[in-house]
């Protein structure tokens, strides 16, 4: 039985799904084809498991749309037509891998994002399914922190450390994979104008992390 741990009191749930005969992408493909309001988390390696984020009704009806596709017969028929994947990047956004990936010569592959690639984690790939291990495993490698340190790097500065709480806090309702809340600190300084004081936001995390989160606050305002 998939476990199932609530979020806010009143609508949001994360439940564990396990695959048995399809994996993690042809699921993916499954749910985005269907007008569920879901948000699916885990990293893309785990090819047989995932989590569904949403209501309560709309994760019971994603559940089902894929337990009715998660038959032998229907991977079988994917595994020859299928020629995409979407993987989850972990350390850098789609905009920094498709970067990385400039001087790379692959024959036959595509690689594409949506419409916002310096903080989006997905990254479509276009290729024949015979090939998709081996650019998997390309990503893997690639798919790393410029640095392993991590350090305090700011991210933003607002006008007192309650609107920056307010801020992060609302980020990781709906992006669990940036850092936990204890790893935010926030200074409160007077302005160099001297017109009062400012708080300005740090992260303990490593450069790819701090930009996705600086990205993030930027779309937050954008969509305001």
């Amino acid at each position: 039985t998939p476990s199932t741990s609530t979020g806010t009191a009143e609508t949001k749930i994360l439940r564990e799904v396990e695959l048995e005969y399809i994996d993690r992408t042809m699921a993916v493909g499954i749910i985005d084809s269907f007008p569920y309001e879901v948000t699916v988390y885990g990293p893309e390696k785990m090819t047989k498991k995932l989590w569904l984020m949403g209501t309560e009704s709309e994760v019971n009806k994603a559940e089902s749309k894929i337990k009715e596709f998660d038959t032998e017969s229907y991977a079988d028929s994917m595994k020859l037509e299928n020629t995409f994947f979407v993987y989850d990047l972990q350390n850098c956004t789609a905009q920094e891998m498709l970067d990385r990936l400039a001087n790379i010569n692959l024959e036959n592959v595509t690689f594409k994002t949506n419409a916002y690639p310096t903080i989006s984690k997905a990254l479509i790939v276009y290729c024949d399914y015979a090939k998709q291990e081996q650019v998997k495993s390309l990503l893997d490698a690639m798919d790393m922190a410029s640095t392993e340190e991590v350090l305090n790097r700011a991210v933003e500065v607002t006008a007192n450390e309650a609107v920056a709480r307010n801020r992060i806090a609302g980020l990781m309702s709906v992006h669990p994979e940036i850092p936990t809340m204890d790893q935010f600190t926030f200074v409160t300084a007077d302005s160099k104008t001297g017109s009062g004081s400012a708080c300005t936001t740090y992260v303990k995390a490593t450069p790819e992390m701090a930009d996705y989160i600086k990205g993030l606050l930027t779309e937050l305002d954008s969509a305001a």
